[in-house]
């Protein structure tokens, strides 16, 4: 018997510890998280029934429940044998099967007269613990770093991009009932906590949680409201006018800490960084404007279409990132997921399996809502209190996910299950007559689920492991090591885009025929992925002497591939004209040039913007070359006379034109005479893409011009990380290697991300000075080649 309490023991341990593992190390959003995830599921299966093996009173899942989630998982499975997208998608499998073991072994655990209790008050306490100490950890990040929303451990340190506030802020809708619960015995330490939990919520600038919350307050006052009515028949007076003043006292010593915690964090990350506005994320003034309502209402009408097309499976698990992008209607307005899940389910998993995780959620709360309303007439497992407030957690996150899909993050999911495992637990079916599920049927079939998941969870993670030293390998630049981790990794289920670098790496080395191999591995997994299309063409275009025929496949591919990708990948268009212009085709370039040319203004107001973080993408450069491109082919040629200008002071203007988009500068439209009204006629211009010499998603462009009262004006703009304290980011220009450099002065963010400009102005003719350099030095004084790290050369327009 004590062996027995000592395994259940150790395995809740195991639980928790998951429980804290996830949520600290980046909300667990990384692979390993889930591969862990697995394992553990996997273990605690088999372990708890070969406890279980002898005995008799065991509680097990109520039938309909056990049914509902099975069938949700074999649907799961299907989905995923028939995706389009089979390279991607098994992490949500098996996160999904692993957190559906846990749900059903958690029903046994709070279902279990001696045990449940107990586990329950450590689940509360660590998920209680665990939340304060994220809340400690986010301050620092939050003060120190520039994203400017709360985001607690919910990020990942490696990339500037992945801050997951809306995520942060839906764990915190979970968590915080808990933490009540947790301390309902000790008012002040409960008032202290949750008014530094709240604070943390608002930090996080979710409108969509604040709504969330207030719908979670409503729940419990409701529910609250009914208890109290249906007590006073049985004589409780607990509930007395004094009982309500103490519960509004406290209710405004939370709100009035919480709004200290906002305030007083502000105020330190004031002294670091920018601190948003409350009024401008209220009113959509902020600097994204009304684009994630927009975006949502987006991706909701593109996910129903998709679920329409593919209604009875989906496309596949992680499938709706590489289906949607040929529905979108803005540069990079997409998403790994609709932003909804039950639109994601549907799209995925198709409808059947949307509606199956609907009604096991719904049968679960009705079934609480049942229990709940006995409060105070019947004795059962669990606390009350600590149901209505599970109910409110799960419920609050289930809200969330029609707005913003975050149940990928373990740390969110795990303890989201659990807590509906509780409230499965309260189930009455057997007081209707139902009876549970027989073990003689649960016991094999999950079993049998934990040995496929520990078998799937082994062999993958070795493939795993060696196609992630690959990717650092090539991270590193070491072509070869990198190869021949990606052949070792050969036959990985879940290789994600193993294939595609692999056939770069070798297209690289010069063996286009196993790029060729490489590829075509990938598109046998996926062929909905503009990249594999766009590189497809790139191998032939990369080719000495591509034969005509060949050509025309290249048009072809790009042709695919700008459907597929739609606005996300520039370098379709830039094959695509480079393609033809070999081609000889001067009507396609012709009839298509309004495409182009509408392409090129939405990537160049994009860039300008930052739209999605676009300047880290490699688009930037693309967006050079094919201006580059552009100019090359309207200079060779005469096509498209009636379009384009004819002489080539105007055909040249074009790129200026939008260079000056790029750089931020507002000047006259350009004409046979550029004035300026402060320095009158511009008499030399030049401008120049500046590349990263290391780092290559460092990019930007400079932009100078010579004035007729012996003005010199350069503007620069840089996409670049945020420099470290004590350096900072200095512009030379030089005639030569020999000469002595010109400090044009130091690059400043724009604002809160890569953007940095710099506008110098001097009474000096520097047109001879061509060579641009950025440095990344201390002070100012001196250039050193080990300090530079981006170049360029200005080209003047005739």
């Amino acid at each position: 018997m004590k062996r027995k309490i000592a395994i259940r023991s150790l395995l809740e341990w195991f639980v928790l510890g998951m429980l804290v593992l996830s949520v600290l190390w980046r909300g667990g959003k990384g692979m390993e998280v889930t591969w862990l995830l697995a394992g553990l599921a996997g273990a605690v299966t088999m372990l708890e029934w070969w406890r279980q093996r002898r005995a008799s009173t065991m509680r097990s899942v109520p039938w309909v429940v056990w049914r509902l989630s099975l069938a949700f998982l074999v649907w799961t499975v299907v989905s995923f044998l028939h995706s389009a997208t089979q390279n991607y998608g098994l992490d949500e499998v098996l996160r999904d099967v692993s957190l559906m073991l846990l749900f059903f072994w958690m029903i046994r655990t709070a279902r279990d007269d001696h045990r449940n209790r107990l586990f329950v008050e450590r689940l509360a306490i660590v998920l209680s613990i665990v939340t304060l100490l994220a809340c400690a950890i986010g301050i620092a990040v939050y003060v120190l770093q520039p994203v400017n929303r709360f985001v607690g451990t919910f990020f990942d340190y490696r990339f500037q991009t992945d801050y997951w506030p809306n995520a942060w802020a839906e764990y915190l809708l979970l968590a915080w009932p808990i933490v009540l619960w947790t301390l309902q015995r000790h008012r002040v330490l409960q008032i202290l906590c949750l008014g530094i939990v709240f604070g943390c919520l608002f930090l996080s600038y979710s409108r969509g949680a604040f709504l969330c919350l207030l719908a979670q307050l409503g729940i419990i006052a409701v529910i609250g409201a009914v208890i109290v009515r249906s007590c006073r028949p049985m004589g409780a007076n607990r509930f007395s006018l004094t009982t309500i003043k103490e519960f509004a006292i406290a209710a405004v010593c939370i709100l009035a800490l919480s709004i200290a915690v906002f305030v007083g964090v502000n105020l330190v990350r004031a002294r670091f960084h920018d601190v948003q506005s409350v009024t401008e994320k209220m009113t959509f003034t902020a600097s994204e404007g009304r684009s994630s309502i927009d975006e949502r209402r987006d991706f909701w009408r593109q996910a129903f279409t998709l679920s329409l097309e593919r209604p009875v499976f989906g496309g596949g698990p992680y499938s709706f990132r590489f289906l949607q992008p040929r529905l979108q209607r803005g540069i990079f307005a997409t998403s790994d997921h609709p932003h909804n899940v039950i639109l994601k389910l549907a799209t995925e998993r198709g409808w059947p399996a949307a509606l199956l995780f609907v009604v096991l959620l719904m049968v679960v709360i009705v079934s609480a809502l049942k229990a709940i309303a006995d409060w105070g007439r019947e004795s059962r497992e669990i606390d009350r209190l600590f149901l209505l407030l599970s109910l409110a957690a799960v419920v609050g996150v289930f809200l969330h996910n029609q707005l913003d899909y975050n149940l990928q993050f373990v740390g969110i999911a795990l303890p989201w299950w659990l807590l509906l495992g509780a409230l499965a637990a309260s189930f009455s079916g057997r007081e209707r007559g139902e009876s549970s599920v027989s073990f003689s049927i649960t016991r094999p079939v999950e079993i049998v689920m934990s040995v496929l998941l520990l078998l799937v969870t082994i062999i993958e993670g070795r493939t795993l492991i060696l196609s992630s030293l690959g990717r650092h390998a090539e991270a590193r630049g070491d072509i070869r090591q990198a190869l021949g981790f990606y052949d070792s990794a050969a036959g990985e289920i879940f290789s994600r885009d193993m294939h595609l670098s692999e056939a770069q790496l070798k297209s690289i080395s010069g063996d286009f025929r196993g790029a060729q191999r490489a590829l075509d591995l990938y598109t046998n997994q996926n062929r909905e992925d503009a990249r594999a299309w766009i590189m497809a063409g790139d191998l032939i275009r990369e080719e000495p002497y591509p034969k005509h025929s060949d050509l025309q496949q290249a048009v072809a591919y790009y042709e695919r591939a700008l459907v597929l990708g739609k606005y996300n990948y520039l370098g379709a268009t830039y094959g695509l004209v480079e393609s033809l212009e070999r081609l000889g085709d001067r009507h396609a370039l012709q009839r298509r040039k309004p495409e182009f040319d509408a392409i090129i203004r939405m990537y160049a107001q994009a860039i300008v913007e930052n739209t999605h973080f676009i300047a880290l993408s490699s688009n930037v450069e693309a967006f050079s070359r094919l201006m580059m491109r552009m100019l090359f082919i309207i200079r060779k040629s005469q096509i498209a006379t009636r379009n384009f200008p004819k002489s080539p002071m105007k055909r040249t203007a074009l790129l200026v034109a939008i260079m000056v988009i790029l750089s931020s500068c507002v000047v006259q439209k350009p004409k046979k005479v550029v004035m300026d009204p402060r320095h009158g006629r511009e008499i030399w211009i030049a401008v120049s893409p500046l590349s990263g010499t290391v780092d290559k998603s460092v990019n930007g462009v400079i932009l100078s011009h010579e004035f007729e009262d012996g003005t010199y004006l350069s503007s620069v703009q840089l996409n670049v990380a945020p420099a470290p304290a004590g350096k900072q980011y200095v512009v030379w220009i030089r005639a030569n290697p020999l000469a002595t450099p010109v400090n044009l002065g130091i690059l400043t963010p724009a604002t809160n991300d890569v953007r940095h400009t710099l506008l110098f102005q001097a009474k000096e003719d520097l047109r001879s000075d061509l060579d641009v350099l950025v440095t990344h030095q201390r002070g100012q004084e001196g250039l050193s080649r080990a300090d530079i790290i981006a170049e360029g050369r200005l080209r003047p327009t005739p």
